[in-house]
């Protein structure tokens, strides 16, 4: 027979005390890896699993605390640049070059003139014609630019290599103010010589040098007597003809015209 007072259930095992689970050994140090070619050691694995490239470079460089690492990443070069926060978790290279000086403002010219050939003036022309310009005293601070030189004060018949001061010519380069109206300019002072011989041969050859004077320089523009007065002075014969005596009666013009020298700028780049 079965008994009948049997306990329904077991009876509870007895608690034995358990040995805490030891959870599986972890570290924060991970063994360096070798660096990527060409980049400093970073100190940790990751340079070598970057996966999102240089983005992912960046970030554990700046992480560990390594701006050689960074500044390889960022292609920053050398002592000029630095890697710097440029906003949250965004690197970028840093100038640390010099701000260049401001530039020094361009020379201005001191004096007035004419370019007749060479185009502009340089900077350094400019300081070298405004400085011939304190050079010539009393003489009118003018200037004419030729190829290689600028003429600077002295009289409009040596600035503008102009001995007769004609005021035009088929072979003049250019043209200057004079105190009434204009005057031609020639490349040079042979060539100006030039255009005043064949004026005067061409037009006035066979006219005495009285009748030639009072076309070449009217009353209305000159004291034309006191001009001829000066001529005969110097040995020309007013009442013969500008052909008989051509050579003499240039020179005596460009005395009378006053030639007189002021000082040359070599033109420089």
């Amino acid at each position: 027979m079965f008994r009948t007072d049997m306990p329904t259930e077991k009876p509870a095992l007895p608690t034995l005390p358990l040995s805490p689970l030891t959870a599986p050994a972890t570290s924060t140090d991970t063994p360096p890896a070798a660096p990527a070619v060409g980049a400093p050691e970073l100190g940790y694995t990751d340079w070598q699993d970057t996966s999102s490239g240089k983005d992912v470079q960046r970030m554990l460089a700046a992480r560990h605390g390594n701006p050689a690492a960074l500044a390889a990443v960022l292609g920053c070069r050398g002592e000029i640049e630095a890697p710097i926060d440029s906003s949250a978790g965004m690197f970028a290279c840093q100038d640390l070059s010099e701000p260049a000086a401001p530039a020094a403002p361009a020379p201005q010219l001191t004096v007035k003139g004419v370019i007749a050939a060479g185009g502009e003036l340089s900077a350094n022309t400019i300081l070298a014609v405004n400085e011939a310009a304190q050079q010539v005293g009393d003489q009118p601070r003018r200037y004419v630019a030729y190829d290689d030189v600028v003429k600077v004060g002295g009289s409009l018949a040596w600035r503008a290599n102009n001995p007769g001061n004609l005021r035009n010519a088929s072979t003049k380069i250019a043209t200057v103010p004079g105190a009434v109206g204009s005057f031609a300019v020639f490349a040079s002072m042979e060539a100006g010589r030039q255009a005043q011989k064949d004026l005067y041969l061409n037009n006035y050859g066979d006219k005495s040098v009285r009748e030639a004077v009072a076309e070449l320089t009217p009353p209305s523009e000159n004291n034309t007597a006191a001009y001829l007065e000066e001529l005969a002075s110097q040995g020309i014969k007013l009442d013969e003809t500008v052909r008989s005596q051509i050579e003499p009666l240039m020179e005596a013009i460009k005395n009378s015209e006053g030639m007189i020298a002021g000082t040359e700028a070599r033109r420089v780049p």
